[in-house]
């Protein structure tokens, strides 16, 4: 009977001391947190994405710049002076240099004239000086192409001067003007006037004879020219 009941004992013992592991342990767990049960509430926070609060975009209001134009000056619309019946009748004369030549160039199907002989005689001239210029002219002549003793010259006499700014025209007749030398090599006939060479073109064209040139003067002025007959 001492036997049994020392075994009984015993049992109890290891019983006991099971249950006091197992509370202990159980305690520990609850202490530290199931590993499994953390690990999923560290993977889920993980996984889920972090809300950010947006940061606020503040925008200063641009101003729109101010567009200044400068106020235009309008341009005095004043109407050109009347031409005077004579300028007026030359400026017709010489409508086909202005209107075309001075610009446009000799018109196709035109011939030279190569022969000095052929420019002899008396000629209707036209002078267009500083076109663009505050003392803008026009200047219609008479011009005489003729043999000399040792050359042959160029003269003129009589010479009407139309102004482009005030429209008043100017008449000079009998005038003495010197005469000039002048060569014509290949249609262009070169004028010696003493500290420049004006140099013209000769040619024919329906029928008639005409001459264009150009010319610096030594005041500086562009000086063209037509010769017509």
């Amino acid at each position: 009977m001492k036997r049994k009941g020392g075994f009984f004992r015993f049992i109890l013992l290891v019983i006991d001391l099971a249950l006091a592991v197992w509370i202990f342990s159980a305690y520990q767990k609850a202490r530290a947190g199931d590993p499994k049960e953390t690990a999923a509430h560290t993977t889920q926070a993980a996984t889920r994405p972090a809300q950010t609060t947006p940061a606020a975009t503040t925008q200063a209001p641009t101003k729109p710049a101010p567009t200044t134009q400068a106020p235009t000056t309008p341009v005095p619309t004043t109407n050109a002076p009347s031409v005077p019946a004579r300028s007026a009748e030359e400026m017709e004369r010489f409508s086909w240099y202005l209107d075309g030549v001075i610009t446009a160039g000799v018109p196709a199907g035109s011939t030279q004239i190569t022969r000095i002989q052929e420019l002899f005689g008396q000629w209707k001239a036209l002078l267009y000086c500083d076109p663009e210029g505050e003392n803008a002219r026009m200047i219609f002549a008479d011009v005489i192409l003729d043999a000399g003793q040792s050359s042959y010259l160029a003269a003129y006499d009589d010479y009407l001067t139309y102004s482009l700014r005030d429209g008043k025209e100017t008449a000079k007749t009998n005038l003495e003007t010197p005469a000039y030398p002048f060569t014509l090599e290949n249609g262009l006939a070169a004028a010696d006037l003493g500290d420049q060479t004006v140099y013209l073109y000769f040619y024919e064209y329906d029928g008639s004879q005409y001459a264009s040139g150009a010319f610096l003067s030594s005041a500086g002025e562009a000086v063209f020219i037509a010769l017509t007959r």
